[in-house]
């Protein structure tokens, strides 16, 4: 968009608002006002997301690669330990009642907190951005319920293991969504191109 272009879209848009603080909207065609709004939106995106906009188009094959490395870390543990940890813990020697039930509720757990980690990373403001920061935090906390979920001490009795099972399982996956949520969120905003955020998410 040229200079001048931008500077009428601007005018513009300052004499809709006072017509629409005065009540005035009628003098504006629907036409302007859905264009105006519209300008509104890409215009403050543009600002806020500067550093997006200089690369659009421009997505490297090494940046696409370096961001689907951590999908490749991610979509393979979690879905070995879906399948596999519940007879894992069942031929240490807790029982499949109990190992069912902390399934159970691990995923209801899960599904109700996804939308706050969500609201939490859209709504976080800091000189990192508001996905890098719960992406480094997530990787270590990820890393640390990981091996305590595959890592049961060994004198554990019947309960007490499917216990173990249960609360290391659900700060596993907990910390699967406070990583994996903000990191796909990211997918998105690396780019504001169609072409590119597809290219991104085929590598991925």
């Amino acid at each position: 968009m040229s200079e001048l272009n931008l500077r009428q879209r601007q005018a513009r848009g300052k004499v809709y608002d006072q017509d629409s603080l005065n009540g005035n909207v009628a003098n504006h065609p629907p036409s302007t006002i859905a264009s105006t709004t519209l300008f509104d939106v890409k215009f403050a995106r543009s600002k806020l997301y500067a550093h997006v906009n200089s690369k659009v188009g421009r997505l490297s094959s090494k940046i696409r690669i370096l961001f689907s490395s951590m999908q490749v870390a991610l979509e393979p543990v979690s879905t070995l330990l879906v399948i596999y940890t519940p007879t894992f813990y069942q031929n240490l020697g807790a029982s499949f009642h109990y190992i069912a039930f902390f399934v159970a509720v691990t995923r209801s757990v899960d599904i109700i907190l996804d939308p706050f980690i969500s609201y939490s990373s859209d709504s976080f403001r800091g000189p990192f951005g508001r996905r890098r920061p719960f992406i480094f935090v997530g990787c270590f906390l990820y890393a640390l319920t990981l091996i305590m979920y595959l890592s049961p001490p060994s004198n554990l009795g019947e309960i007490s293991l499917a216990i173990w099972f249960g609360i290391t399982s659900m700060s596993f996956f907990i910390s699967n969504s406070f990583t994996s949520i903000p990191y796909h969120a990211l997918g998105m905003e690396l780019s504001s191109s169609y072409h590119d955020r597809t290219l991104l998410y085929y590598t991925s």
